[in-house]
């Protein structure tokens, strides 16, 4: 079974694209799963075929223990990782999995339990994918900042890893302004401000290292860029082949 694996900042829109994904996959004759990583979701725009929130109660634990908000999604967290065995039994065997997980970035960024989660969901079959909304990447500084860290958690991964792009339908101008300083490295750095010059210097080295892949724009709500994005995710996990004979 192939692993999606979905990180992204709060708002990005990850469970519309995990709900999106599994669609367009089906539709290709391929069979999906999608699994909710995300305790502290009170709404989803997708039926999960497995919920963790089935297992973790956030708003119990923090009454509970008399965790504040911040406490509590670490804590969550941390019991998920204890747990995880329990509810992959639930995983029903598929072409795909789709994991959703929590809008909380630094979970997995600097947290054990979000890098054991990624380690211990699938095989060696996976890929980290990357979301970010184009709201958030529209002044210079969001934009070099989210470079860095995607660079940061493709390095940290070490796995296949995409950046996503999303909601482009809802800011075409801005959309089409990030597309021009992907195709122009040099474009940022000349409109950067003085006090954010270092971020460019960073975002140089990330850049030059190959660690930054080109960047998917997508709309999970009207399925503009999905077919790229599929075409991507085949390549990565079926050399290509878009459909299930």
């Amino acid at each position: 079974m192939d692993v999606i694996f979905i990180v992204g900042t709060a708002g990005s829109g990850k469970s519309m694209m995990t709900s999106a994904i599994s669609k367009s996959l089906s539709d290709d004759g391929w069979s999906s799963a999608t699994l909710n990583l995300d305790p502290f979701s009170d709404n989803l725009t997708y039926e999960p075929t497995v919920d963790v929130r089935n297992y973790i109660d956030y708003n119990d634990l923090s009454r509970k223990y008399g965790l504040g908000a911040n406490g509590a999604m670490v804590f969550s967290m941390d019991m998920l990782a204890t747990i995880i065995d329990g509810v992959l039994s639930e995983v029903e065997d598929a072409d795909y999995l789709i994991v959703d997980t929590a809008g909380q970035l630094e979970l997995f960024m600097f947290r054990q339990s979000g890098q054991y989660l990624f380690q211990r969901i699938g095989g060696e079959n996976k890929a980290l994918m990357f979301v970010s909304d184009i709201f958030l990447l529209s002044e210079i500084s969001n934009f070099l900042m989210m470079q860095i860290l995607f660079s940061a958690m493709s390095s940290k991964y070490n796995s296949p890893a995409l950046q996503v792009i999303n909601k482009i339908d809802l800011d075409e101008a801005t959309a089409k302004r990030v597309k021009e300083w992907f195709l122009k490295p040099e474009l940022p750095t000349d409109d950067l401000g003085k006090n954010a010059q270092a971020l460019s210097k960073v975002y140089r080295v990330a850049r030059s290292s190959g660690l930054l892949s080109p960047a998917f724009f997508t709309s999970a709500a009207t399925g503009s860029g999905m077919l790229e994005l599929k075409a991507e995710i085949s390549r990565i996990f079926k050399g290509g082949e878009d459909k299930k004979e």
